[in-house]
């Protein structure tokens, strides 16, 4: 606006000029009006040029939809490529729908989905049948993955197990099974499949075999077992006839059936820190 008044301004002094000047001829007024003519269009065409930014401006204001890229989903934690223990999103096939596991990429060659986490007893394991079907916790606290997610991943690929555990002194030690698989809902997620066995903890897990998996509102999974179950051991497992491991019971320091146990190792003494672990091969 201020090029515009000055351009005005100055076209009007030329014009006078020009016409006052007695000694001008009529070509010299001519082109007078003609350079006020010019001016003029100059100042117009300003004034456009001034006023462009901000109806652009304006323009811009309006909100544009921003699409949120899709988060990057693997078939296994073999196959991310950061090798960097964290939450990683899978999904496992077609046919499934894509969920958060945490992976351990540095222990044991990595490319672990861990299931089970247990170090400070911040959270309730005695639940219910739907909590172990569906999983509880959180993946970077205590947690248990859930059994539906657990036989989807065994169901999807052959997949290993690896249990470490330590006591309330800090010793540690690992059970490994060279295959896991658990059956679907219908048989009540039984331990279907369990592999030879190293490590050193002395197998705690081969007695459970064929077991299905129990919980304080379904205790009775094993037809025709009896002896103990989950309302005894306060805890969801693989419960028979009798036990050798309770992974799943309450933390706590004590010598009791009712802790975390895994009998070959420190009998029923409690343990202070448990992680069961699955990886394809």
């Amino acid at each position: 606006m201020k090029w515009s008044i000055c351009f005005l301004l100055l076209s009007a002094s030329l014009y006078a000029r020009a016409t006052n000047d007695t000694s001008d001829t009529m070509e010299e007024r001519l082109k007078a009006l003609e350079l006020r003519y010019q001016l003029a269009r100059i100042a117009n065409n300003k004034d456009s040029f001034e006023k462009m930014p901000t109806t652009l401006a304006r323009s811009n204001t309006t909100p544009r939809a921003v699409k949120k890229p899709k988060p990057t989903t693997y078939a296994s934690c073999k196959e991310t490529p950061a090798k960097v223990s964290g939450v990683y999103q899978l999904h496992l096939n077609d046919d499934s729908t894509p969920f958060n596991v945490y992976c351990e990429q540095e222990k044991f060659g990595g490319g672990w989905i861990v299931v089970q986490h247990r170090f400070d007893g911040s959270v309730d394991f005695y639940r219910n049948w739907t909590d172990y079907r569906d999983g509880f916790g959180e993946l970077d606290n205590e947690f248990w993955l859930g059994l539906e997610k657990i036989h989807q991943i065994t169901s999807a690929r052959k997949h290993q197990l690896l249990i470490e555990m330590k006591d309330f002194e800090g010793n540690y030690t690992f059970a490994r099974y060279y295959e896991f698989h658990i059956n679907n809902e219908s048989l009540n997620y039984r331990l279907n499949i369990l592999g030879s066995y190293t490590g050193t903890a002395s197998d705690g897990l081969s007695h459970h075999l064929r077991k299905r998996f129990s919980t304080k509102d379904r205790m009775y999974n094993n037809a025709g077992a009896s002896g103990p179950g989950a309302d005894y051991y306060l805890g969801g497992w693989w419960y028979g006839i009798t036990s050798t491991s309770n992974l799943n019971g309450p933390y706590r320091y004590d010598m009791d059936p009712k802790t975390i146990w895994w009998y070959h190792y420190k009998r029923q003494k409690g343990l202070s820190f448990t992680r069961m672990m699955v990886r394809e091969y």
